[in-house]
């Protein structure tokens, strides 16, 4: 069944799209009888408007396992209507039509997506459609719409047939649209050129009254408009008794009222054409049943009217671009202009980045509070984030992810130019509770974000503080180039708590050739150590220090260096501190300071100082750089792509499972014959008494299980007795690309026993790219049969010449229709 919904026109506007129904019938009539000879003949193939009519008429029957009709409406009226008609089993014609006024919008591709989802719901796999050579807009259309189709030229008319596979062509297609479309939807949210406060009171202790002196002081480059129903001024700023008294259309409205009054404000808001809304009140998805309720009604009434929503329950935002100016907050600190953007969930973590982001010099470019998340959500702002030439550090809290899969793709795009650091919170049970709580968001398994983070390429954190670290290091030091560290300090001690803790994050810390420890003595004291980590000893002076910089920094064999500087009589760590300083301003390799005793616990220094980034402790300076490191491995990777796979029949898989689902209604599991025969049309064959081996085997467990968010995980673990010891599966979301593959084949946790490792006392390695190819297709099958409710092949054998799938077993159920190929808001 359709599920009403809403999604984004090419230009940004809001459509909503819903089943035709009877009461449609004499606007759909007056949609056909307003249309051109010209695209009625495009059309109907004639100029005869009875056709237009009869086809309106067939378009209000109700919908059944043969038809289905849908439309688009825009602010209440309807601008486009597509339909299909069932012509053979898995077969259904199709065919459109939109308002002359609209043409050009986007229409017809949204139809289109959404028809196609409503029509894989319906069991049917192809779409043809019938279109004149000179329809040249509707050819358009299809071409372009990311869809494989074939064309056929019989009798003047292009016969198209177009197969509905979800495929990677489709989802960046309708990613690309996505993209267009939600960057113009918040052009005018994001970069307002007129803002009305409404809610801003005579008191001057209210948040209202705070939202509008924080505009002032930013110099807001546009007008301001106070709404206030008695006050001819508020705050020395000429007030306004409504939004329709304003002499203009403001873009945006921030609305700072009780929440039983919001809906009004938006209404008015969107009978006088504001572009979008930031609701700062709380009382709604976050108070319980009846308010979410009520932020439904909001987020309705908004649509109707094309607007989008920041909030409810939210700080506001901010846009220091300097055309702009914009600080629609009620934020105690004003954070200087720069390069990185921020999205917090949370208004209260929202102000504390805000503040720490000020004392370390992180100038911010856009700072967005999203609280309950009712429209515009993190991805919508990465999509913002991705093509705003003001920013190239993404920073995010967040308690939720509306569309996982969506945010995969987008980030995993983003991060291949701007890095995006992220704090996931909601992760146990008590901080889920308090997360549903706090701006309702739902319960999310910690290793499906731990997967959706790594494959997408975020950098994750678990703490706020470590999440202020790293963005400190990500702002102010290059990217690494690869994990090996040098260590130098001038006492032993912390030193080596510096090597160990770099060790334990994955960072290299080699011995230095003997040539370089050579350079390193002939400048140092005799008791100095100079093999790395470097101990300089107390009595070296700054530019004794700076020297031994360069030197260590000038090797090929060294990526980073960590400075740990401890007070003492004989030292000055001011000096040693500052020819550190001096000596980053001259490299392109990242340099990060620990002074032990430090107050903050992370600092940089002001300017006109070199901004190198110090911490008190110097596990915390090794753990942000590690963090740094995996990022930068994970760049400079292949971009990998879901490849295409040979010895697939999905077509007979999705036959063998609709001949059991017609057997059992409710699903079940699948006889080891039958299990056998779908997994042989992934190209997975079933062994079960495969020769035994003459060489090393290692017995694995493959398989996917069912996210309620997520949707289809597939799971990897050693299985036997090395699975007893280390049961923890790894997981990963779907799509899965090549480079996914690889990477969860060489997961730390086996690598080892799988692929080898330098001094490893395991056997030698096994078919790494045997296990690799069995994990495509496991992720092609649960991809392509969302009737799939669980797989598992244990034991799988690992060999030198292949993977061997010795037992599967295979559960079905009625099918849950994705979401990923087709445009929708929240």
């Amino acid at each position: 069944m359709f599920i009403e919904c809403d999604a984004l026109l090419a230009d940004g506007a809001v459509a909503h799209l819903r089943p035709v129904h009877p009461g449609d019938l004499d606007e759909l009539v007056a949609l056909h009888e307003a249309m051109s000879p010209h695209n009625l003949y495009l059309r109907f193939f004639t100029v005869s408007r009875e056709a237009a009519r009869n086809y309106a008429q067939r378009l209000v029957d109700p919908p059944d396992n043969g038809h289905f009709a849908l439309a688009a409406v825009l602010r209440g009226r309807i601008a486009g209507v597509i339909s299909y008609e069932r012509v053979g089993p898995d077969e259904a014609e199709v065919a459109v039509v939109v308002d002359d006024a609209v043409h050009g919008r986007g229409v017809a591709t949204l139809l289109l997506e959404h028809v196609a989802h409503a029509a894989r719901e319906n069991g049917i796999r192809r779409l043809q459609a019938a279109v004149l050579p000179e329809n040249a807009a509707m050819l358009e259309v299809i071409l372009h719409s990311g869809m494989r189709y074939t064309r056929r030229l019989e009798g003047g008319i292009e016969e198209i047939v177009i197969p509905l596979d979800i495929e990677a062509a489709l989802l960046d297609a309708i990613d690309e649209r996505d993209r267009v479309a939600g960057v113009r939807s918040l052009e005018r949210v994001l970069r307002p050129r007129s803002v009305a406060l409404i809610g801003v009171g005579r008191s001057a202790s209210t948040i209202g009254r705070e939202l509008l002196r924080n505009l002032l002081r930013a110099d807001f480059t546009g007008p301001i408009y106070p709404i206030h129903p008695h006050a001819d001024a508020v705050g020395g700023v000429p007030a306004y008794r409504s939004i329709a008294d304003l002499p203009v259309v403001p873009d945006l409205a921030v609305i700072a009222l009780r929440a039983r009054a919001v809906s009004d404000a938006v209404k008015e808001c969107g009978e006088r054409g504001v572009r979008g809304v930031v609701v700062l009140s709380g009382g709604f998805a976050d108070a319980g049943p009846a308010g979410a309720l009520e932020q439904r009604h909001v987020l309705a009434v908004a649509r109707a009217a094309g607007m989008r929503v920041i909030g409810p329950n939210c700080l506001g935002l901010l846009n220091n671009d300097r055309h702009v100016r914009l600080d629609a907050t009620y934020a105690p600190t004003a954070p200087q202009p720069g390069k990185v953007a921020m999205l917090s969930q949370s208004g209260g973590l929202g102000i504390a980045l805000l503040e720490r982001a000020s004392a370390l010099g992180i100038g911010v470019s856009t700072f967005v509070s999203v609280g309950n998340k009712a429209d515009v959500s993190g991805n919508d702002l990465l999509l913002w984030w991705e093509q705003d030439i003001a920013t190239d550090l993404i920073v995010l809290y967040l308690e939720s992810f509306g569309n996982p899969r969506r945010f995969g793709r987008i980030a995993r795009r983003v991060s291949r130019s701007k890095p995006i650091v992220a704090v996931k919170g909601g992760r146990s049970v008590a901080g889920a509770r308090a997360a549903s709580k706090h701006t309702a968001a739902p319960r999310e398994s910690s290793a499906s974000v731990d997967a959706l983070f790594r494959q997408a390429g975020v950098i994750a954190v678990d703490s706020l503080g470590e999440l202020i670290n790293v963005v400190a290091v990500m702002a102010h030091a290059p990217l690494p180039a690869g994990p090996r560290i040098a260590v130098i300090g001038n006492d032993a001690g912390p030193g080596v708590l510096a090597a160990d803790a770099a060790t334990a994050a994955g960072l290299d810390v080699p011995e230095l050739p003997d040539d370089v420890q050579e350079r390193l003595r002939a400048l140092l004291p005799p008791d100095a150590s100079t093999a790395n980590p470097v101990d300089v000893t107390g009595a070296v002076s700054g530019h004794q220090f700076g020297d031994v910089l360069d030197i260590l920094l000038a090797r090929g064999e060294i990526d980073a260096v960590v400075a740990v500087l401890t007070p003492g009589r004989l030292t000055s760590v001011e000096g040693l501190h500052a020819s550190t300083g001096q000596v980053s301003r001259r490299t392109a390799k990242p340099v990060l300071v620990s002074v032990l005793g430090q107050a903050a616990t992370v600092a940089v220094p002001p300017p006109p100082a070199v901004p190198v980034v110090s911490f008190a402790a110097p596990e915390e300076a090794v753990r942000a750089l590690a963090r740094a490191v995996e990022y930068g491995r994970w760049r400079r990777r292949p971009v990998g792509a879901v490849p295409l796979l040979k010895r697939v029949d999905a077509e007979a898989a999705r036959r063998a499972v609709a001949a059991f689902l017609d057997a059992h209604s409710q699903g079940g599991d699948l006889d080891a014959a039958s299990c056998a025969e779908l997994l042989a049309c992934y190209g997975i064959e079933v062994t079960p008494d495969p020769p035994p081996s003459l060489e090393h085997e290692l017995e694995l467990s493959v398989g996917v299980t069912q996210d309620p968010v997520f949707g289809p995980l597939v799971t990897m673990a050693l299985a036997g007795r090395m699975g007893r010891l280390l049961a923890e599966p790894a997981v990963s979301i779907i799509p899965l690309t090549d480079a996914d593959a690889a990477d969860l084949v060489r997961s730390p946790r086996w690598a080892p026993m799988l692929v080898g490792a330098p001094g490893s006392h395991f056997a030698p390695p096994v078919d790494v790219e045997a296990v690799e190819q069995l994990l495509l297709r496991v992720a092609r099958l649960a991809e392509d049969l969302w009737e799939l409710a669980r797989l598992e092949l244990d034991p799988v054998l690992a060999r030198r010449d292949g993977a061997v799938v010795t037992a599967a077993q295979v559960s079905l159920a009625p099918a849950t229709v994705r979401d990923d190929a087709r445009r929708r808001l929240r």
